[in-house]
């Protein structure tokens, strides 16, 4: 499956448009603050889904966009207390950060029991 088609890419890239729309709502200060560091880090956390996607160790890009997930939750919830986006953005922003932080960590608990597994028939062949 191409990394474009896979449920978490996509609802990745529904959070980083909505952070894009989004940013046209704050204030000129925190647009280019703020505002353009969460631009980073959900353009970071496409990128992360993508290298989990095409390479073989797949955990540790998955441990990175994870990552990605809680700084752009911080960021999110600094500009909801600053008042920087109406309840309806922020409602959707949320969704979406929560979506995508649910399917990397099932992913992620998947590839961990799949390595467990592997480890297990590498034991007991010895």
């Amino acid at each position: 499956m191409k990394y474009d088609q896979l449920p978490v890419f996509k609802e990745a890239y529904d959070l980083t448009l909505q952070v894009y729309k989004s940013s046209q709502t704050m204030k000129r200060e925190l647009k280019y603050t703020l505002g353009e560091k969460l631009k980073e880090d959900v353009s970071a956390l496409q990128l992360s889904i993508y290298r989990a996607c095409m390479r073989t160790e797949k955990i540790n890009h998955i441990i990175t966009a994870r990552e990605h997930i809680e700084a752009i939750r911080m960021k999110i919830r600094l500009l909801r207390d600053l008042g920087q986006m109406p309840v309806t953005n922020m409602a959707q922003l949320i969704a979406h950060t929560e979506s995508v932080s649910k399917q990397l960590a099932a992913w992620q608990k998947k590839l961990t029991k799949e390595n467990e597994e592997k480890t297990e028939e590498e034991l007991i062949s010895v």
